[in-house]
């Protein structure tokens, strides 16, 4: 069962000097994190794109369907935590990885497919 990964929000934090995107999200974003969190499957990596407005994410493993007319750019991978009763999101550069890990990262995927579907 295909799905699109892509999710746009808008939001008016900045990020700080570590890249951390720590700020509070407008509520449109929240609630697209929150299906981020809830469709990524064990090793994809989800990607942040940003047009100067808004951001977006998608899975790298899947086809990204960005909203036309906007001078998108992949500004780097998301990765999260929990802290208290809260996501704390980073941003991180983009990762360069070896055709071994890829593999690895796809198998994983494909496992964790599977066990969803039979849930």
């Amino acid at each position: 069962m295909a799905r699109s990964a892509c999710r746009t929000g808008n939001d008016e934090s900045e990020m700080n000097d570590l890249g951390e995107l720590r700020n509070e999200f407008n509520r449109n974003t929240r609630f697209i994190l929150y299906h981020v969190h809830n469709h990524r499957l064990d090793g994809q990596a989800v990607l942040v794109w940003w047009d100067g407005r808004k951001y977006s994410f998608s899975f790298h493993d899947e086809s990204v369907g960005l909203p036309g007319g906007r001078d998108w750019v992949c500004i780097g991978e998301l990765e999260w935590r929990e802290e208290g009763d809260h996501f704390v999101h980073e941003l991180m550069p983009l990762q360069h990885r070896s055709e071994q890990e890829l593999q690895e990262r796809a198998e994983r995927t494909r496992r964790h497919r599977e066990y969803r579907q039979r849930l």
